[in-house]
């Protein structure tokens, strides 16, 4: 099974012709420093280490709410899926990518959010010519919790802390929370998964072979938790 983009790319770059025309600051590149971003992804592990959130903590759309339900506030939001709605929290920091839904910018209007654009879509470096003169594009995989790596570092950070990015099910659950019922199934390494979530696990070498290139500053990775992304990429994991 191969895996296939989640969303229209002609509603990717709609939703981009109307949010470049907000009046909102974005992702400037930052000068390293020594602070820690721990990532809250979603997966099911969550629930295991997220005890274990400390320094800069960063959530997704989907976790952020989790954490709090939990007693766990964090510092900041990403978004970058295109279909995801919203609800407030007070006082967190929003990183929204600028293929996400219109509504989000309009749910957040009251919130503090920077913008940021992925690379990736088809066309978008198109319509962010059309836009911007000076532009940043930021790669790094179809997920927001890999995505927060680079944008992360963008922000000056170099010492990243991953939690809730199993890439696999566990008991037929996709999240540490409610989440939506993933249709195609498949086991790899004995690990319950879906070609969305068996990506995200070769995106994780792709980003780090980049930050292995002379070129780049160096970064320390830790995984916690257990699922297929750890079992995979065994060498970055805490046990």
């Amino acid at each position: 099974m191969e895996f296939v983009p989640a969303y229209d790319p002609q509603m990717v770059l709609d939703h981009m012709e109307i949010n470049l025309r907000r009046d909102l600051p974005e992702v400037k590149v930052c000068h390293p420093h020594s602070h820690k971003m721990s990532v809250a992804g979603g997966a099911p592990s969550l629930s295991n280490t997220k005890d274990q959130l400390d320094g800069y903590i960063c959530a997704i759309n989907g976790s952020l709410n989790h954490l709090y339900d939990n007693g766990i506030e964090a510092q900041a939001c990403g978004i970058l899926d295109p279909h995801v709605g919203i609800t407030p929290v007070k006082g967190v920091h929003y990183y929204v990518c600028s293929i996400a839904r219109p509504e989000v910018f309009d749910a957040l209007k009251d919130e503090h959010v920077v913008m940021w654009h992925s690379s990736g879509p088809p066309g978008a470096e198109e319509v962010l010519k059309k836009h911007r003169k000076d532009y940043l594009m930021i790669g790094g995989g179809t997920t927001m919790g890999l995505r927060w790596i680079n944008l992360g570092y963008i922000m000056g950070f170099r010492d990243f802390h991953l939690h809730g990015l199993d890439s696999s099910y566990r008991d037929g659950e996709t999240h540490a929370y409610k989440d939506h019922e993933r249709i195609q199934r498949m086991t790899v390494n004995g690990w319950e998964t879906s070609p969305n979530f068996l990506k995200q696990v070769s995106d994780f070498s792709g980003v780090m072979q980049r930050f292995a290139e002379p070129d780049v500053d160096p970064i320390n990775i830790k995984l916690y938790g257990t699922g297929l992304m750890q079992d995979s990429h065994a060498q970055y994991c805490v046990r």
